[in-house]
C-alpha cells in the first residue's frame, strides 16, 4: 500500500520546480519520508494524480509546485464533494512562481525547509470554499478553493501575465501584470449577497472571497480571514481613478487597505456574486460569474 505520494508540477516556476526536484527528493529521503513521485504533464493532472493516489491508499499527498498545483491536488481529495479517503493529509512543498497559501499556513518559502517542516508531522484541519460558476463554455462548473477566488481585475492581470516571458517570475511577474492591467481597467457592476442578505451594490474593480489571507504574489488582501472558523471572507475594492488606486496599491501588500474608503469587507457562510466579470480561483483563470461561494467547514487536513 502506498503511504505517501508527491505530485510534482515540473513546469511551475518557469521550470524551476523540475530542476529543484532531485534536491527536494534527497531532502525527503534524509528526513525519513518515503514519497513516491508522480509528475504532472498538463492542466488538471494534479487533481487526477492525487485522486488516484488516495484511491490506492495514500495517507499523505504532497503538492510540489505553486498555488495552482496545490489547488489541483486539494481538489483531488474529493469526488463530487465526498472525500475519497477521509483522514488523508495534504502536504505542501512550495517550488513555483506563486506561493501565497503558505503565508497563511505559516510554512517556509524555501522548499528544503518545507520538507523539514513536513517531516515534523504537525497537522491542522482547515475549511475550503466551494465555488460554483460558469466555465469557459458557459456550462455550470464547480471547484474547491483552498486560498482565494476573485472576480474582476485579478483575472485580467492573470491574462496579462500569460503574455510575459517565462524568466519574469514571482512578485515581479504579478506586479508587472498589474501595471499592464491598470492600462486596461475593466470595472464591473456588482450586486452581492452574504447569507442571503443583499449588500450595497457598487461599481467594483475586484472582489476577493476565501478563507486565506494572501494572493497575487504577496498581496495581503484579506488580513481578517481565519482558515478554520467555518466562515469565508470577502473584500471589495470599488472603482476609483488610477491616481487614487496607485498610491493605495502598497497598502494592499501591507494589509492596511481595509481602512480606505474604497474597500468593503464582509464575512459569512455563503456569498453570491451577481456579475459576469471574469473569475480566477487560487491563481488560475476559471470562467465567469455569476458565482456562488460556500464554506465547506473542516474539509481537509493539512500538514503545517
Amino acid at each position: 500500500m502506498t503511504q505517501a505520494v508527491c505530485v510534482i508540477n515540473p513546469h511551475s516556476g518557469g521550470g524551476r520546480t523540475g530542476a529543484r526536484w532531485p534536491a527536494i527528493a534527497e531532502r525527503l529521503r534524509t528526513a525519513g519520508l518515503v514519497c513516491e513521485p508522480r509528475f504532472t504533464a498538463g492542466p488538471g493532472d494534479g487533481t487526477t494524480l492525487a485522486a488516484q493516489a488516495l484511491r490506492e491508499g495514500a495517507e499523505l499527498v504532497v503538492a510540489v509546485g505553486g498555488d495552482g498545483t496545490v489547488h489541483e491536488v486539494a481538489n483531488g481529495f474529493f469526488d463530487g464533494g465526498t472525500p475519497i479517503r477521509p483522514g488523508a493529509r495534504l502536504g505542501v512543498i512550495p517550488a513555483g512562481s506563486g506561493s501565497d497559501l503558505i503565508k497563511t499556513l505559516g510554512l517556509p518559502s524555501d522548499p528544503l525547509a518545507a520538507v523539514d517542516r513536513l517531516a515534523r508531522g504537525t497537522e491542522r484541519t482547515i475549511d475550503l470554499a466551494r465555488v460554483s460558476y460558469r466555465g469557459p463554455d458557459g456550462a455550470p462548473a464547480q471547484r474547491l478553493s483552498i486560498n482565494i477566488a476573485s472576480v474582476g481585475m485579478a483575472a485580467a492581470v492573470l491574462e496579462k501575465m500569460a503574455t510575459l516571458p517565462g524568466w519574469v517570475q514571482g512578485q515581479a511577474r504579478y506586479m508587472l501584470g498589474s501595471l499592464m492591467g491598470f492600462a486596461d481597467l475593466r470595472p464591473f457592476d456588482l450586486a452581492w449577497r452574504v447569507d442571503g442578505i443583499a449588500q450595497p451594490p457598487t461599481r467594483a474593480l475586484i472582489m476577493a472571497v476565501g478563507n486565506a489571507r494572501y494572493f497575487g504574489a504577496g498581496m495581503h488582501m484579506m488580513p481578517q480571514a481565519v482558515q478554520d472558523d467555518g466562515l469565508i471572507d470577502a473584500v471589495v475594492v470599488a472603482e476609483r481613478p488610477v491616481w487614487e488606486l496607485l498610491p493605495a496599491f502598497p497598502r494592499i501588500y501591507a494589509g492596511t487597505h481595509l481602512e480606505l474608503g474604497m474597500c468593503t469587507s464582509a464575512r459569512g457562510r455563503r456569498i453570491e456574486i451577481d456579475s459576469d466579470a471574469p473569475l480566477e480561483i487560487d491563481g488560475e483563470i476559471a470562467g465567469r460569474g455569476p458565482v456562488v461561494i460556500e464554506v465547506v467547514p473542516g474539509a481537509i487536513r493539512v500538514m503545517v
